[in-house]
C-alpha cells in the first residue's frame, strides 16, 4: 500500500469533477472500492430548505485542517482514511468555475479527476430526467469544460482528464491509473464491486434508493470482462438542440478529449460527439 503522508493535520481528499450525468458517480463508487477510502457525495453542494422553499448553499469543510472546529465531521471521525469526493458541476457549481476548488494548495492536494460525456449523450440523459432546458445545459458544459482546461493548464500534473467513451472501452486501466495517481492501491473490486459503498456519508437516501433500484452498482463489468450498456434509452433531440450541441459544444469535448487522449494513451477517445 501507498503511504500517504498527512501534511499541516490536512486530511487525505481526492475528488472527481464533471457535468451531470456524466459518469462522475460511477467514477467515485469504484474507487471507493480502494482500500482505506471514503466516498462523501457533492459535500460542497448542500440543499436545504428554509420556509418550506429550497436553498442552496456552499459548504467548503471537506478542505479544512483537521484541528479546524469547521472541518467536515465524518473527516474527522476517520481521520486516516482518504476521502473521495464527488461533485457534478450542475448550475449552481457551474457558476463557480475553478473556485469550486478554495485554493492553488487544495488543488496539488486534491489531484482532481475530470470526466467528460459526448454532450448529445449527456443532454439524452438529462433532457430523460427534465432537469435543465437546453440552454442552461449549454452554459454549464461550456464552464465545466473551460473550468478543466484552465486548472489543466496552471496544474497539468494534478489535473486528470478521462471521457466516458474511455471508461466504458476499458475501465480497468482507467481505474487503474487513476489509482497510481491518487496514491492508492487498485485491486479487483475497484470491478467488481463486491461490497456496499451506498452509505447516508455517499449518499442522499433518494439516491441511494434510486441506484440501488436501478442495479446500477452491478453494471461495472460482466463476463465477457466489458462493461454493461448502461446509456439511457435514446430521446429524440430536436434540431435546435443538436445545432446548439453542434456549434458550441462540440469544439469543447474536442479539446477536453485529446486531452484525455494524452492522460490514457492506451485508450483512445472520439474526439468527435455523435
Amino acid at each position: 500500500m501507498i503511504k500517504l503522508v498527512m501534511e499541516n493535520n490536512l486530511p487525505q481528499i481526492r475528488m472527481i469533477l464533471g457535468p451531470p450525468r456524466s459518469g462522475t458517480t460511477v467514477l467515485q463508487n469504484a474507487l471507493c472500492e480502494a482500500e482505506n477510502t471514503q466516498g462523501i457525495y457533492e459535500p460542497i453542494r448542500v440543499e436545504t430548505f428554509e420556509d418550506k422553499k429550497p436553498l442552496q448553499y456552499l459548504n467548503f469543510s471537506v478542505f479544512k485542517s483537521l484541528d479546524d472546529p469547521e472541518c467536515h465531521p465524518e473527516i474527522k471521525k476517520q481521520p486516516k482514511k482518504t476521502f473521495i469526493l464527488k461533485e457534478a458541476m450542475g448550475y449552481f457549481l457551474a457558476k463557480l468555475g475553478n473556485r469550486i476548488i478554495p485554493s492553488d494548495k487544495d488543488v496539488e492536494r486534491a489531484k482532481p479527476v475530470f470526466i467528460f460525456r459526448d454532450p448529445y449523450d449527456t443532454y439524452n440523459s438529462i433532457k430523460k430526467v427534465g432537469w435543465y432546458p437546453i440552454n442552461d445545459f449549454i452554459s454549464i458544459y461550456k464552464k465545466c469544460c473551460n473550468t478543466c482546461l484552465e486548472l489543466k493548464k496552471r496544474f497539468p500534473d494534478n489535473i486528470t482528464v478521462v471521457t466516458y467513451d474511455q471508461f466504458m472501452k476499458n475501465p480497468g486501466k482507467i481505474l487503474e491509473k487513476i489509482c497510481k495517481n491518487w496514491g492508492l492501491k487498485f485491486n479487483d473490486n475497484l470491478l467488481n464491486w463486491k461490497k456496499s459503498v451506498f452509505d447516508k456519508i455517499s449518499f442522499h437516501p433518494n439516491q441511494r434508493e434510486r441506484m440501488l433500484r436501478d442495479g446500477i452498482h452491478n453494471t461495472l463489468l460482466n463476463q465477457t470482462g466489458k462493461l454493461s450498456d448502461c446509456k439511457p434509452k435514446k430521446l429524440k433531440l430536436n434540431f435546435l438542440e443538436r445545432r446548439k450541441i453542434r456549434r458550441e459544444l462540440e469544439p469543447l469535448y474536442k479539446q477536453v478529449s485529446e486531452i484525455a487522449n494524452k492522460d490514457f494513451p492506451d485508450i483512445y477517445a472520439n474526439t468527435g460527439a455523435a
